[in-house]
Formats: C-alpha cells, sequence, structure tokens
C-alpha cells in the first residue's frame, strides 16, 4: 500500500449531504454519479477525493478508506494468507479492480489498483512485443485477473463476472489437471501481462479422443493484432503433434468477428444450437456448431 486512494461516506440523504459538503463546507465537485449511487468531491488540488455512498444502492456501506496498491489480486491473495476476511472477493470498478475488509476494530478497510487505466494507456501504444507460450501453475494470479477483464470486457464468454471464482486454489487444481491430462493450453503473454489464451480439451474416450473442443479469448486492448490468429495457429501445431484430427468450438451466432477468424482459420459452419444460450434479461441466444478437420 504506497498511498491513500478514496475515502467515503455512507449518506442516508445523498441531497442533504450533497448541499452539506459543497454549499456549507465549499468542497468542490470531482464527479457526479448520482445515478450510480455516488458523488465525489475535491479536497484542495488532492488526488484521493471524499466519495458520498447512497445507503439507498449501498445498504451496507460504511465509511471507508481506500489504499492504493500494484495489483489488487496479489495483495488480496497475500492477505488472504494472513487470515484477513475479505467482505467479497475482488470486483472490476471502472479503474481497475477494488476490494474492502474490516480491521480488527470494525473499521471498514479497501484496496485498488489502476490497472484498466494502465491497460488503456497500453493501447494506445499498441502492444506489439507478445510471446505465445504453454500455461504454468506460476500463471495462476495473472490469468485469474485475465479472465475476469474479458469477462466484463465481452458478453460473448460463457460466464457472468459475478459468476466467476476468484478462489486461486481451486484455479491452480484446474490448471495443473489440464496440463497433467495434455490439453493444448497456450496464453499470449505482454511482459508479465497474459493478453489471450487458448484451451483446447482433448475427448476422454476411446472414440473422441482425436478430437478437441476450443475456447479462446483476447482482451480488447490486444485484439487487431493477430493474437486470436497466431494462438489458433499454435493450437494446430499442438494438435498435429498429439495426434489430434478434429478441433471443434461453438460461437454466438451474433458474434461475426470471432466466426470471421475461425473461418480464415479453417473452421466451417456445421450446425446451429438454437436458444442454446439465455441472457438475464431472457433473450435466447443461438449457438453456431464449427469444426476443422486436420
Amino acid at each position: 500500500m504506497y498511498d491513500y486512494d478514496n475515502f467515503f461516506l455512507a449518506e442516508n440523504d445523498m441531497n442533504k449531504a450533497i448541499s452539506f459538503y459543497t454549499e456549507i463546507l465549499g468542497l468542490k465537485v470531482k464527479y457526479d454519479f448520482r445515478d450510480k449511487g455516488m458523488f465525489a468531491l475535491k479536497v484542495g488540488e488532492n488526488e484521493p477525493a471524499i466519495i458520498l455512498k447512497d445507503k439507498v444502492k449501498f445498504p451496507d456501506a460504511k465509511p471507508t478508506i481506500w489504499f492504493v496498491v500494484d495489483n489488487v489480486m496479489e495483495t488480496y491473495s497475500s492477505l488472504k494468507s494472513k487470515s484477513i476476511k475479505f467482505i467479497t472477493s475482488p470486483y472490476q470498478i471502472f479503474t481497475g479492480f477494488a476490494v474492502e475488509f474490516d480491521d480488527p476494530s470494525g473499521n471498514r478497510l479497501g484496496i485498488t489498483d489502476y490497472s484498466k487505466t494502465k491497460l488503456n494507456t497500453e493501447k494506445k501504444q499498441q502492444t506489439t512485443n507478445f510471446a505465445l507460450r504453454a500455461i504454468d501453475l506460476a500463471d495462476v494470479v495473472h490469468f485469474l485477473q485475465f479472465q475476469q477483464i474479458l469477462d466484463h470486457e465481452t458478453e460473448f464468454m460463457m460466464l457472468y463476472p459475478e459468476e466467476r471464482s476468484t478462489d486461486l486454489s481451486i484455479l491452480k487444481t484446474k490448471i495443473k489437471q489440464i496440463i497433467t491430462n495434455g490439453d493444448g493450453f497456450f496464453v499470449a503473454v505482454d511482459n508479465s501481462e497474459i493478453v489471450g489464451y487458448v484451451h483446447a480439451e482433448k475427448g476422454q474416450f476411446m472414440k473422441n479422443k482425436h478430437s478437441a473442443y476450443i475456447v479462446i479469448g483476447v482482451l480488447e486492448k490486444a485484439s487487431g493484432q493477430g493474437i486470436g490468429q497466431k494462438l489458433l495457429t499454435k493450437i494446430d501445431e499442438w494438435a498435429v503433434n498429439n495426434n489430434i484430427t478434429r478441433l471443434e468450438l461453438t460461437v454466438m451466432a451474433d458474434n461475426k468477428k470471432a466466426q470471421n477468424l475461425y473461418q480464415k482459420s479453417g473452421f466451417k459452419v456445421e450446425g446451429v444450437k438454437e436458444k442454446s444460450l439465455k441472457t438475464l434479461n431472457g433473450t435466447y441466444i443461438d449457438e453456431l456448431y464449427m469444426a476443422k478437420i486436420l
């Protein structure tokens, strides 16, 4: 923890609170997100703000101090190993990730990073020096962070953000099992950051062990640089070396960008899974079966 971030106050009446802090105390407005239940106030030229939280939208809100860390996921894991009990799992906010916990006396504290702001800055620079390699157990923290960002960036992955487990031990066990099974699992890495991945799960039985089911994902900041194509090429190489002659996948029918990528890699549509998925608002989504014979 190397700096203060923001100071949160819980308010029963937002209009009265805003009037008190702006008109009586004379604090300047930093941002007004009343529709989201928050109102931020500047204190001089300091970056940390006082943020009023509407208890109508945040019933469990209480006065809280947030601190800045380099990486919420890593700090969360470290503090959890020291028996810190967190209010929730780490969650994504506009600038990165955050999570809250109480001190021994019940005072609320929080940590946040600015990972998403860093990603947006790096996106402008167009990342090109990425490397492709097999997944490793040491990647567990970075891969979870990658998954959480991807869950928020796109609706084309299977899970909603709140469905994603943040238990690092579960993910580590899953990665270990994938490696043991000999599946194809490769990541695209820019320095130490994972920006894309592909997983090809081999068939487990005599009749389908020649086939593998593919899932792929690339962060928005790394899109348009050929990473998806290179990941699929990597899976082709893995498949040839592992006697896999059929690669298959499903893709949402309205995900035209992904369909174009797969078609360029030699996949063909084999059929339609009608009403395969259902969104939270009740809308059904068809999926396409696509496959490639090597």
